[in-house]
């Protein structure tokens, strides 16, 4: 064979095996594809897994920066009993003292819920999961940082998560620093939204924010690690809401309505605290009676309930009168009896009497159902569509657009109606029956009465630039004039004289003047009739009468204790809630200044907060004298300064509060433990309990002031 021939067989040889690799090659990738495919596929997909990173979902707050609620993190621990440290002459010699520590850590921390095992027990779960070959074995939930950190130190634990089984996985939850406090309101996002309640189900997907992933790959029995970098989509964190709510005026409301429902032995109830210019709602508390007989916030009733009304309904009809120009204050109108049919119906009044002819706005004080009914019938009997139109007018037919869900839409009876009866339905509705609103709606309008006529819409949501990225208000308060400044003031002055001489007037504060109406209502099976023994009360109103900043609303359902008129039942809350709001903002009391020829001398000085003295002198542009280094003084006027002299006050002992303001007495005498009881107005003239004396929590102790 010649050289070149040798050469030639030598290539041939060669590509003929580089033909049969390939063939080779091309055969085995064609089995994998067809043949193998599925069990490789499946192979990759078992070594691969794409991990979620879960963002921050944002916070809620108060209008004044308290945290309402935030999310914190919680760990659930998880034991594999074959992790590769633990050969069975390990677990065999470590079984019992990990058991241990396991029965002794559950017994404390689930003593009460009776959920906690002994060793023997956790002894037997742990070996029969490593004898069923068990990786995964739950041993605690939501345990925080320092739980973790204390069982990682614990037998076989303290191997690590790979030589020791010790599997540990972080999510987060929810919690509200103050416990109940506006819960429903606050409300709770749930994975299907369409269950989600409150603030946090109406702005889940902000709060929420984005979640990002990870796609790893295994690289151990139990460890991966990332892909690559550009595998990583990094989550965006949910926003941060500021609520209008402020947490002293909600505590406030809150403890106001359970005292009003306890002492009632209602079924449930709602409250509503809300600045009359802004309509922003600064509290709003919903307690119903739970199975166990206790109260708590199962629904939102001053958003989601409707109902019937009953006489604050009838500020509307005053507003229709006097928008009309029908009546006056004084125009006459006929009570008789208290008694008058419309057609076959007998209507009456609460307080039945002969009255005669009577003022219009005496009616109203005495909440006269045939009064303010006749009024209505002879001005607009003829033309029933003219008072509807002025309902609408009052945006009486629209939903406040509050931003949270589930709003009630409001409704009353029309001419366009089937069921409307020329002769009886337009007194009824004058009357608040054939009607239904919810208390935040009825209360919407009494605030535009108390802004002079100004409709401003009721917001739970705060703009403003103090904290991060936040979350902006869906409903913008609107400004709408709905009724004339004239007829807004007039009634104003019609609903100063139901507390003044009408049926609220056993209501009269010695310390802030209150407006408002009653109402007291049967309340209907939702179709014709009503339950005889089933009443709601309420009372609807605004503080101080003379230069309205709060407006609020209080509606009692089924009181059962005796009474269940709007007077006796809901007005009294009002009442409180009106008088502590009062004591903790000093705007609704202004300090009063006095000027001579010689010097400038400050009315009324009382005890009170050292702080608050500096304040008031710098404002004033007083002169102080030594500052004292005490919490508590008593200012004493000395020429033109203000010297501050200490008050002691003993832990456990009777402070002596005579001399000071309403506000810092109960502010004190509430910090130690005791319950207060007060009578008149400007300082502390009395008290019954001898300062100095041993303090016994929750005792009464009863304050007169000049």
């Amino acid at each position: 064979m010649s050289p070149k021939e040798q050469i030639l067989f030598r290539i041939y040889i060669a590509v003929g095996f580089l033909i049969l690799i390939a063939c080779l090659i091309i055969g085995k990738a064609f089995q994998i594809q067809t043949l193998e495919g599925e069990h490789w596929r499946s192979k990759a997909v078992s070594n691969t897994r794409i991990d979620i990173i879960e963002a921050d979902r944002g916070n809620l707050y108060s209008s004044d920066g308290h945290l309402l609620a935030t999310s914190i993190p919680v760990f659930n621990v998880y034991f594999d009993p074959l992790a590769r440290g633990i050969n069975t002459t390990i677990f065999n010699e470590k079984i019992d003292s990990l058991s241990n520590k396991l029965a002794e850590f559950s017994k404390t921390k689930y003593a009460d819920k009776d959920m906690h095992r002994s060793a023997a027990n956790w002894k037997r779960k742990l070996a029969e999961a490593r004898k069923q070959n068990k990786r995964y074995v739950s041993i605690y939930k939501k345990l925080d940082f320092n739980e973790v950190r204390a069982l990682k130190q614990w037998p076989i634990f303290n191997k690590g998560r790979n030589s020791g089984g010790l599997i540990i996985e972080k999510e987060y939850t929810r919690v509200w620093p103050y416990n109940e406090l506006a819960r429903r309101t606050l409300g709770t996002a749930r994975a299907e939204n369409s269950h989600s309640v409150g603030l946090e189900g109406s702005y889940n997907k902000e709060l929420a924010g984005l979640k990002g992933m990870w796609i790893k790959r295994k690289v151990g029995p139990s460890t991966w690690l990332p892909v690559n970098d550009d595998n990583e989509v990094l989550p965006e964190n949910g926003k941060d809401l500021v609520t209008t709510l402020d947490i002293d005026l909600q505590d406030i409301v809150e403890n106001s309505l359970l005292r009003g429902l306890l002492e009632n032995k209602a079924d449930h109830g709602s409250a509503v605290l809300m600045d009359v210019k802004t309509g922003k709602i600064k509290a709003i508390a919903n307690l119903g009676l739970n199975e166990n007989k206790s109260y708590g916030e199962r629904y939102n009733y001053a958003v989601g309930e409707g109902s019937e009304p009953g006489s604050t309904f009838k500020l509307a009809s005053m507003a229709a009168l006097l928008e009309n120009n029908s009546v006056t204050a004084n125009t006459k109108t006929s009570v008789g009896n208290g008694y008058h049919r419309f057609c076959s119906v007998e209507m009456k009044d609460a307080t039945a009497r002969d009255r005669g002819s009577i003022p219009i706005s005496e009616a109203f004080a005495v909440s006269s159902n045939v009064g303010i009914a006749k009024a209505v019938v002879n001005n607009f009997g003829s033309k029933p569509n003219r008072f509807i139109d002025y309902l609408d007018k009052f945006l009486l037919n629209e939903k406040t657009g509050i931003s949270i869900k589930g709003e009630a839409a409001p409704q009353y009876i029309t001419t366009k109606d089937k069921v409307w009866n020329d002769c009886v339905t337009l007194p009824w509705l004058s009357v608040g029956y054939s009607v239904k609103l919810t208390p935040l709606q009825i209360l919407t309008f009494y605030n535009a009465i108390a802004n002079n006529g100004m409709h401003v819409n009721p917001t739970l949501v705060e703009k403003s630039n103090l904290f991060g990225d936040l979350i902006e208000p869906e409903n913008k308060a609107s400004n709408k004039r709905i009724v004339s400044s004239n007829t807004a003031s007039i009634l104003q002055n019609l609903l100063a004289d139901v507390v003044q001489k009408g049926t609220a007037k056993g209501i009269k504060s010695d310390i802030i003047n209150l407006a408002g109406k009653t109402g007291t209502t049967k309340i209907s099976d939702g179709k014709t009739n009503y339950d005889e023994d089933a009443y709601s009360a309420s009372f609807v109103g605004y503080f101080p009468a003379e230069n309205p900043q709060y407006s609020c609303v209080v509606v009692i359902n089924r009181p059962t204790a005796g009474e269940y008129y709007g007077s006796t039942v809901a007005a009294p809350i009002f009442k409180e809630i009106a008088e502590r709001t009062y004591l903790i903002d000093s705007d609704l009391h202004p300090i009063i200044v006095h000027q001579n020829s010689t010097d400038r001398k400050i009315s009324n000085m009382k005890k009170g907060d050292v702080k608050d003295h500096i304040e008031i002198a710098k404002t004033l542009g007083t002169s102080l004298g030594e500052v004292t280094n005490g919490v508590w003084a008593y200012p004493e006027y000395k020429l033109e300064n203000i010297q501050l002299s200490t008050v002691s006050i003993k832990e456990n002992h009777i402070p002596n509060v005579v001399g000071m303001g309403l506000k810092d007495a109960i502010y004190l005498l509430e910090n130690m433990g005791l319950r207060v009881i007060f009578s008149g107005r400007g300082k502390v003239q009395k008290q019954s309990m001898e300062p100095g004396s041993n303090i016994k929590e929750g005792e009464i102790i009863k304050i007169e002031l000049s």
